[in-house]
C-alpha cells in the first residue's frame, strides 16, 4: 500500500456514503426492532408489580370534602378513563362510570361515609395508569 493512500479518498464520496447511511437510519432501525420483536417475541406477556409504562399522578375529585353520613357521588377528572377502568375505595372495590376520556363518577357506599377520616381513592385504566387520592370525610 503506498504511503499516500489516504490522500487518494474522495470526500465527495465520503459524504455520499454518509448520506446514503442518514437517509436509511429510519429504516434501518424499523427493520433491527422488528428482528428483535421477532426474536424476542413472548406468547403472553408478563405481569409485573410495577410495569415500566406505568403512570402515577394525582386525581382531581370534586366535591373535595364529604359530610359525614351523607352519600354523595364523587366526580373525578383524570385521563385514559375506559369502561373497564376500575375504582378502590379505601382498598375495596368500588363502581366507577365513565362519563369520558378524562371524566368519570364514583358511586360511594354507606360505609364509606359512615365515619370521620379520610377515603383513599385508587382509580386504576386498563392501560395500567393509575391515579391517586384522598378525600377527607368531615363530621356532619
Amino acid at each position: 500500500m503506498p504511503a499516500n493512500s489516504t490522500l487518494q479518498l474522495n470526500p465527495y464520496g465520503i459524504a455520499a456514503f454518509a448520506a446514503l447511511a442518514g437517509m436509511f437510519s429510519k429504516q434501518a432501525t424499523d427493520k433491527l426492532a422488528a428482528v428483535f420483536d421477532a426474536v424476542f417475541a413472548m406468547k403472553k406477556p408478563v405481569e409485573r408489580d410495577n410495569p415500566l409504562n406505568t403512570r402515577d399522578a394525582e386525581l382531581k375529585v370534586a366535591p373535595a370534602k364529604l359530610t359525614q353520613g351523607k352519600l354523595e357521588e364523587l366526580t373525578v377528572i383524570g385521563s385514559g378513563f375506559q369502561a373497564e377502568t376500575k375504582v378502590t375505595v379505601n382498598g375495596k372495590d368500588g363502581a366507577f362510570k365513565k362519563s369520558s376520556a378524562t371524566e368519570g363518577k364514583i358511586t360511594l357506599l354507606e360505609d364509606d361515609v359512615r365515619s370521620v377520616g379520610e377515603l383513599a381513592i385508587v382509580v386504576v385504566n386498563p392501560n395500567k395508569d393509575v391515579f391517586r387520592t384522598t378525600v377527607k370525610v368531615v363530621a356532619a
